[in-house]
């Protein structure tokens, strides 16, 4: 696990052993315009609560119109501002397009997954590829070569990263939830409010010249914490 916050890049990728692979696009069903997470309460002994649904500006002019919601599961969360703005951050992270297939050198070997770090490469590759990625893995390790050779190989996976995947502002992000605390003293359903009933033609279904009669009945429901 690393920090939920931006941290500026302290090591520099310049090259790669092989080949390099670079997509500036991302696959279809990978580009959420909305998220939500599902986290445990710590104000209702860890039961199982569910933030509002977060929309990502701009996404769904980025994504031509077609909305694409993601739920995350942070059950690690004791908090619903906590798993707001973490699920805003993988939210924004599954957006960022750029990624990159390389074979790093033994003096990148200092990174591990979760690791911000800047990509320098020599042209004509630096113009489109070069800037800020996040290491999503990397697998250090020695391959036979020749008789009694060793060659060191550290497959690496990149995706691009931004201060703004990080950034939040919450008086204007963060969203009320009703999470009433637990009351342990309560042995039973509290009974709801006295229920009201409503008949005639403003609650009557009518289907071309029959007429159903319906009833309407309203009442509060019961305060009882956990009652829907």
């Amino acid at each position: 696990m690393v920090p939920g916050v931006w941290r500026e890049p302290t090591h520099t990728i310049s090259e790669s052993l092989s080949g390099l692979e670079f997509s500036n696009d991302n696959p279809a069903g990978n580009m959420p315009t909305e998220v939500r997470a599902q986290y445990s309460s710590a104000a209702r002994p860890l039961e199982g609560a569910e933030t509002p649904i977060y929309v990502i500006p701009g996404a769904l002019a980025e994504n031509g119109g077609e909305p694409e919601a993601v739920s995350y599961d942070l059950s690690f969360a004791l908090d619903h501002r906590q798993a707001q703005r973490v699920a805003k951050i993988l939210g924004l992270r599954a957006r960022q397009r750029r990624t990159l297939s390389a074979t790093a050198l033994p003096k990148d070997l200092q990174l591990i997954a979760g690791d911000n770090t800047n990509l320098a490469l020599p042209e004509p590759f630096g113009t489109y590829m070069d800037g800020a990625y996040e290491v999503e893995s990397i697998f250090p390790g020695l391959d036979p070569k020749g008789d009694d050779g060793l060659a060191f190989r550290a497959p690496v996976f990149l995706r691009s990263t931004s201060e703004d995947v990080y950034a939040w502002d919450a008086e204007t992000e963060e969203q009320e939830v009703f999470d009433p605390n637990f009351d342990p003293n309560v042995a039973g359903v509290i009974t709801p409010g006295v229920p009201t009933i409503t008949t005639g033609n403003t609650v009557n279904d009518s289907t071309g010249n029959q007429i159903i009669p319906r009833a309407l009945f309203e009442f509060d429901p019961s305060p009882t914490a956990g009652v829907l």
